[in-house]
């Protein structure tokens, strides 16, 4: 199951400075918790966290993108 983000958000990690697109939630196989699936704007790599490491403080959104 993956529930894609309707519209754009962008994040800037707060240690690293990256900056990058929250693209969809989807479910870890192993204990069916939720990630964050996203992706560097820099570089295109992709990422997962959980959902609750991603919204823990370590993300700012960026409001303007």
């Amino acid at each position: 199951m993956k529930q894609p983000i309707k519209n754009r958000r962008y994040f800037l990690h707060q240690k690293s400075g990256g900056k990058y697109e929250l693209l969809m939630i989807a479910v870890m196989e192993v204990d069916l918790t939720r990630a964050c699936v996203y992706q560097s704007v820099d570089n295109g790599s992709l990422w997962i966290r959980p959902e609750n490491e991603f919204f823990d403080g370590r993300f700012k959104e960026l409001v303007d993108g």
